[in-house]
């Protein structure tokens, strides 16, 4: 199964990109059936002077990846109808989005329905008023032995297995210097090993459809779940290695839904996705496309209410993934004539040649503008520059954000704490103050050669 054992790792390194950019971390997709080059390939890959962070190599082509816009549902949408005499198994099923597909596929003609979950309990009278069979088995998806009993009963029922979603999930956020290998375990197994033993134990059947419920985070990154994302990357590969072996195999990577799901009962985890240009998938928006999806035959496609200049944002100074290109590009085109951000060779410019009192003002005023645009606070009011930034709402999260954007605008990396231990704008400007000071003197006044034993300690500290 050649890239699928390794398709996490390329998720955790969207988020490693993102929350350490100082690394540069690069994913290099290397030919499974290269004869003996995968060395020079790779050697070559490591010293080219290139942007890319994404890279695959097929028939000694290099290829690189591009997010653009699918026109897989542009055409007439299709009705979708379920068999009635066919059972069709939920993963996830009794959680609120596995219980909306649910409802909407016994309103579609599902008859027959099996919902598992590790708690065993739902609200199912609503499903049986409608006229469907409803069987919740309580299992544990990561279990071969546990999937292998459901698979089978469901054939013993004389009402064969048509179509499998797998929607069991868990959500467990962190950085990465935050997660442990026993949170990322928590966050894998229900997607990895979930979707690879029902990959298995239904690979025989006659499948109608085996749709895996992935997420966004899998596809453009996103800074907190290194272990989500490495998750859903997993749901993506195997997506391709089911079609590759003839197999039905759909990898959605969702964006949040309102009303239902992990974002919709958090406010703050709504507002973090709404300042970065990230709207809630309405319920019936989500189904629709679902019913189209499950028409056509891609292995992979994104859904997500994005507004693309407002997502963009969250990169410094044009400082993109490679991805994001052709969307920028169109975002660009729409934005003609507004209002752009100062470039950041203009703002070094005026740092390096204003007075210290008239430098603080400025990194006072740039600081009030990112700060707003981090946490999404109202442009006209921006917080006064003593306010406690973690009482504002800063996080672990946001502060990696505002880290990357200073230093990309300014040149200066603060460390982390800066920003975590009771910060204010007033305190981030005066240390950004101390470390541009220190760079104008360590350009400035070169060291002499015939420096003394304390001298030379004292340059190399600085």
């Amino acid at each position: 199964m050649p890239g699928v054992a390794q398709s996490a790792l390329w998720g955790m390194g969207k988020v490693i990109a993102l929350e350490h950019p100082e690394l540069h971390c690069v994913r290099v997709d290397l030919d499974p059936n290269a004869q003996g080059n995968e060395a020079q390939e790779l050697f070559e890959e490591v010293w080219l002077k290139s942007q890319e962070d994404e890279v695959a190599w097929r028939d000694r082509i290099r290829q690189v990846s591009r997010l653009v816009h699918s026109h897989q549902t542009k055409n007439t949408p299709k009705t979708f109808t379920f068999r009635k005499d066919s059972t069709y198994l939920i993963t996830g099923g009794t959680g609120g989005l596995g219980l909306l597909v649910a409802r909407w596929m016994v309103e579609k003609g599902a008859k027959h329905l099996v919902l598992v979950s590790r708690s065993g309990s739902s609200q199912i009278e609503e499903l049986e008023q409608m006229g469907a069979e409803v069987v919740v088995a309580k299992a544990d998806v990561t279990q071969p032995e546990e999937v292998a009993r459901i698979v089978r009963e469901i054939e013993q029922s004389q009402r064969p297995l048509r179509g499998v979603i797998h929607a069991a999930g868990v959500v467990d956020n962190g950085t990465l210097t935050q997660l442990d290998w026993e949170r990322f375990a928590k966050v894998l197994n229900p997607k990895v090993a979930g979707a690879w033993n029902l990959h298995l134990l239904t690979g025989n059947l006659p499948l109608d459809f085996f749709v895996m419920f992935s997420s966004v985070a899998s596809l453009v990154g996103h800074a907190g779940q290194a272990n989500h994302s490495a998750g859903n990357a997993f749901l993506d590969a195997l997506a391709y290695h089911r079609q590759s072996k003839k197999l039905p195999g759909l990898s959605i990577n969702w964006g949040s839904w309102s009303e239902v799901g992990a974002v919709a009962t958090s406010q703050a985890a709504t507002d973090y996705m709404k300042a970065r240009g990230m709207e809630a998938i309405a319920p019936q928006q989500g189904l629709q496309v679902l019913e189209e999806l499950l028409g056509q035959n891609a292995a992979q496609i994104g859904v997500v209410s994005a507004n693309w200049s407002k997502f963009l944002e969250q990169f410094p100074a044009d400082a993109y993934p490679p991805l994001f290109s052709d969307l920028a590009k169109e975002a660009r085109q729409q934005a003609k004539g507004q209002p752009t951000r100062l470039q950041t060779g203009d703002l070094i410019n005026q740092l390096q040649t204003a007075t210290p009192e008239k430098q603080r003002e400025l990194l006072i005023a740039y600081l009030q503008i990112q700060v707003t645009k981090v946490l999404g606070l109202d442009a006209s009011n921006p917080p006064e520059s003593h306010y406690s930034l973690n009482e504002l709402g800063l996080d672990s999260l946001t502060s990696i954000q505002l880290r990357n954007w200073i230093r990309t605008d300014i040149k200066v990396d603060l460390p982390m704490k800066k920003f975590i231990v009771e910060a204010s704008i007033d305190q981030l400007a005066n240390a950004l103050s101390e470390q541009l000071a220190l760079a104008s003197i360590t350009l400035t006044e070169a060291p002499s050669a015939d420096l003394n034993d304390e001298e030379e300690e004292e340059v190399i500290r600085l």
